[in-house]
């Protein structure tokens, strides 16, 4: 008796397969972040008085103080959202300027936006700046004030 050996052979089926491709740009609220802190300048104080610095920079002394220097600079903001979006800003708590020894009260924080409203360019980007008034107490003592406050924007 013979044997019959019988080979099969698979061969594959000819297939043609192609990759897709998916992108999605996911954006998870908005980011704000302080590019320079407001400097208001070196005072020297003999009563009194008013130190400004406005959002567009300009600064002015009222009353009996005077600024020492020439440089002072707004607070510059940095906000990265969804493109083309409308934002607001709002400022809260405001700790007042401390040495250590004396207190300054901050007062009239503003923003280069028109009613602190913005809208981010087309890549969601989006730059403001802060100006605030600080009151000059009589009680002043020498020495670097410093404080914070707080600012948040939401999406309109």
């Amino acid at each position: 008796m013979k044997k019959l050996t019988i080979l099969f052979f698979l061969l594959p089926a000819l297939c043609f397969g192609a990759t897709g491709k998916i992108s999605i740009n996911v954006t998870s609220g908005l980011d704000l972040v302080e590019v320079q802190p407001i400097y208001l300048s070196s005072i020297t104080v003999i009563g009194i008085g008013t130190i400004t610095i406005l959002p567009s920079g300009e600064r002015t002394a009222t009353g009996n103080v005077s600024f020492n220097d020439e440089y002072a600079a707004p607070g510059r903001f940095s906000l990265t959202g969804s493109p083309s979006s409308t934002f607001k800003v709002v400022f809260g708590t405001v700790t007042n300027l401390s040495n250590g020894k004396s207190t300054l009260t901050v007062s009239e924080l503003k923003t280069s936006l028109v009613n602190n409203i913005g809208t981010s360019g087309m890549d969601g980007k989006a730059q403001f700046t802060v100006g605030c008034s600080v009151s000059i107490p009589l009680s002043a003592t020498s020495g670097v004030y410093n404080g914070t406050y707080n600012i948040t924007a939401s999406t309109e």
